[in-house]
């Protein structure tokens, strides 16, 4: 009808629990629908709340930041993650009883040149990867979320983090470069997007604007860095552990080798190595080449005197 034309060509003005969708992601009982205009739901899929509505959230919600004209900017889910527990007092909990902070945590700095693989001691990387400082230590409370990308063609897009359980918003911010949707409904994980565990930091690559690439703390909802200059915007990260960002560096005219970067604030801890780590299996195995060759290294954890072997 007219009145419908005139509140927004028929669109609800608000979330409507009648109304689904279709998944796109599934985690801890919980599955995440997208109904193609912008209104994305939480549906418990468990035992005792099989189809039950948790939550739900519309990408123009005034809660979430950067504000848009555009009504119902489309939900991209870019993962879940487990992030700490904050405590009381405001501080947020520490994963050991030693006090250890995630920069005395990190391994040491690889050395330019050596053909070792760093020890992975984080036991997963993925895009997505859920692996956290308190999923490897057993000891700091930890919550699950969700962190989603509410894009807009023309304008930049907003992040938001959400209790996976609860909805509850826990941050949003824009991003500085518009980053329009791809492929309708498409589930994650997201091309590009890294995540390294043990600082909490996500490499979120961007479609337009003066950086490809910005790094976001995670557990704060702040951008702890982005690639500025010619050199660092010539490097393609390629994998996250241990604390550091190793990425390929070939577009800088250096035929060879990878940087290794500092997750926290990219100062390079390594570069022109010769031989730098591929790849990492969730078992702990790094992939490294070296020249023409790839080799497999065995977990840090491993027994003593385990031979290593070229792998195909």
């Amino acid at each position: 009808s007219g009145e419908d034309a005139a509140a927004g060509d028929g669109l609800p003005s608000g979330p409507d629990p009648d109304r689904h969708g279709v998944p796109v992601a599934a985690r801890d009982g919980v599955l995440l629908l997208d109904d193609g205009e912008g209104l994305l739901q939480a549906r418990g899929i468990g035992e005792d709340d099989t189809g039950e509505l948790l939550w739900s959230v519309v990408g123009d919600s005034p809660e979430l930041a950067g504000g848009t004209d555009v009504r119902r900017p489309r939900p991209q889910i870019i993962g879940g993650y487990e992030i700490p527990v904050e405590e009381e007092s405001g501080e947020t909990a520490q994963p050991d009883e030693d006090g250890a902070t995630p920069q005395e945590e990190r391994s040491p700095s690889p050395e330019p040149g050596a053909d070792e693989s760093p020890s992975p001691e984080v036991p997963s990387f993925e895009g997505t990867a859920t692996a956290s400082p308190g999923e490897e230590t057993g000891e700091a409370p930890t919550r699950t979320t969700v962190l989603v990308r509410w894009t807009v063609p023309e304008e930049p897009s907003v992040l938001s983090l959400h209790d996976l359980h609860s909805g509850e918003l826990l941050w949003s911010l824009a991003e500085p470069g518009a980053n329009p949707p791809g492929d309708e409904f498409a589930p994650p994980p997201l091309q590009g997007v890294l995540y390294e565990p043990r600082t909490g930091t996500v490499l979120l690559p961007q479609a337009t604007g003066d950086t490809p690439l910005i790094a976001l703390d995670l557990a704060a909802g702040e951008v702890r860095w982005e690639f500025e200059d010619e050199f660092e915007q010539a490097i393609s990260p390629a994998l996250a552990m241990g604390g550091y960002i190793y990425g390929d560096a070939r577009g800088t005219g250096d035929a060879a080798a990878q940087v290794v970067l500092d997750a926290e604030d990219k100062n390079v801890a390594a570069e022109g190595l010769g031989a730098y780590v591929e790849a990492a299996t969730d078992e702990g195995y790094s992939i490294v080449v070296s020249g023409r060759q790839r080799f497999v290294f065995p977990p840090a954890e491993g027994s003593e005197g385990e031979e290593t072997s070229p792998a195909d």
